[in-house]
């Protein structure tokens, strides 16, 4: 699986970013950070949230994060 930054995503993460560096600051890094994280374990496992993910067995998801991830 290939995943590509689109400047729309990366606008996004940063306007993340830079929403919780000025409301939660201790919040913003280790958010984005764990979102770089989880979209770059997309690779190993591409169906996560998938319905075919949904029928294979648990230890094929990733900590219960399944519905939380964005569409790539």
């Amino acid at each position: 699986m290939r995943i590509r930054w689109t400047p729309t995503a990366a606008a996004d993460l940063q306007g993340i970013y830079d929403y919780l560096r000025e409301h939660e600051p201790h919040l913003a890094r280790p958010t984005v950070l764990e979102s770089v994280i989880l979209l770059a374990r997309l690779r190993s496992f591409p169906f996560v949230g998938t319905r075919a993910a949904r029928k294979a067995p648990a230890n094929y998801r990733i900590d219960g994060c399944h519905t939380s991830l964005p569409t790539v």
